[in-house]
């Protein structure tokens, strides 16, 4: 492969076709491995949650066809307690005739190119935990790569609605719907609670009552826990099967002898079942997640009210937490499937002005619009 036979821009709308066809055909490695599909429309899905996006194209100069893309967008997320604008890396991937070598590392310096441009010196990311191709290689430092540094790991939790068979026992908390009328107490506590993270949100009323940055999502999917008049805690439940999907492209390893016994067993215990190859899993996220203390009983209230309102539905919850958080014990009655990711902070050694130092706060993601 010559470099020369290939070149750089920017992807156009006119590229969305072969944008989704590149996301369908790219599958992230691991025992289940995972196709992020973009229909009906690329760009649609990956403004989601950004204020801009630039989406990095290499094509064969001969024929124009894309074969690798990369994102960069801008997000507005707290960085030591204060709200700031910080770039998000996403969607890399390429046919494997054009992955590694000198291309790899002049897609980085085009990526680094457009970070400066934009303002945003240093991103976060993140990359599934067996995905060992990608950690062996872009991780590495070599060749003017940028330095990934890793900050922690990223569990997203897929839940069965159904499985929630216990009922809510706490009658000092009630939980109720959202509505636009307290819209603006919800994003409060939302952003309080983000504040003591590192990369969580910084949320704005006014876009997520236009549903500008978060489509298809309304103030009525908030659940919002009270005690007495205080709110001390807050999810939403966020269905994206319109512009974004999520397919499983097969099974390697262990999975791949055992997924039928795995199901029969699953369906017993109420967990989620491993779906047929190219197929949809069903799904909500759950975003928003905010409890007051960070108190797991809050969170385990919570979900037990949307598993009440999801269930007989045929859909799975996706739930992202940091490893770390101990709202991961909310999660100790449900059946879960877990999908393990690793969190970076992404920059280069070249450009130190504007990367600050990070205090010693716990990174928190919105898997929601990663």
């Amino acid at each position: 492969m010559s470099n020369e036979s290939y070149t750089f821009s920017l992807a156009q709308e006119s590229d969305d076709e072969q944008l989704r066809t590149l996301a369908r055909n790219i599958s992230f490695d691991g025992q289940i491995q995972i196709s992020l599909h973009k229909e009906p429309n690329f760009f649609f899905a990956e403004r989601v949650g950004t204020l801009s996006l630039d989406v990095l194209v290499v094509r064969n100069s001969n024929s124009g066809k894309i074969v690798g893309s990369a994102c960069r967008s801008s997000r507005k997320v707290f960085v030591n307690g204060e709200p700031r604008e910080v770039g998000y890396l996403s969607g890399l991937k390429g046919y494997p005739e054009v992955r590694g070598g000198l291309l790899l590392a002049r897609g980085y310096q085009e990526i680094k190119t457009l970070c400066r441009a934009r303002g945003t010196p240093f991103c976060f990311t993140t990359i599934f935990s067996e995905n060992h191709y990608a950690k062996s290689t872009i991780t590495s430092g070599r060749a003017g790569l940028p330095v990934y540094k890793h900050i922690g790991r990223l569990k997203t939790y897929v839940i069965n609605p159904d499985s929630s068979k216990r009922q809510r026992t706490d009658t000092s908390i009630s939980v109720t719907r959202g509505s636009r009328e307290i819209l603006d107490k919800i994003v409060d506590f939302v952003n309080t609670y983000n504040q003591q993270f590192q990369f969580a949100p910084y949320y704005s009323s006014l876009e997520l009552a236009n549903g500008s940055m978060f489509p298809k999502f309304e103030p009525e999917h908030f659940y919002v826990a009270y005690a007495g008049e205080e709110i001390v805690g807050v999810i939403g439940i966020w269905d994206q099967t319109t512009f974004k999907q999520t397919v499983v492209t097969g099974y390697t390893g262990t999975l791949s002898h055992i997924r039928q016994n795995y199901n029969v067993y699953s369906a017993a215990a109420g967990a989620p079942k491993l779906p047929d190859v190219n197929h949809l899993v069903p799904s909500f996220y759950v975003s928003f997640v905010a409890a007051k203390q960070k108190d797991p009983k809050i969170l385990d209230l919570l979900l037990r009210a949307v598993c009440m309102d999801t269930k007989d539905q045929g859909r799975y919850l996706f739930l992202g937490l940091n490893e770390q958080d101990s709202l991961n014990e909310a999660l100790a009655d449900f059946p879960t499937i877990v999908v393990d990711s690793e969190m970076y902070v992404v920059y280069w050694k070249d450009i130190e002005e504007g990367i600050p130092v990070l205090e010693g706060r716990m990174p928190h993601f919105e898997i929601a619009t990663l």
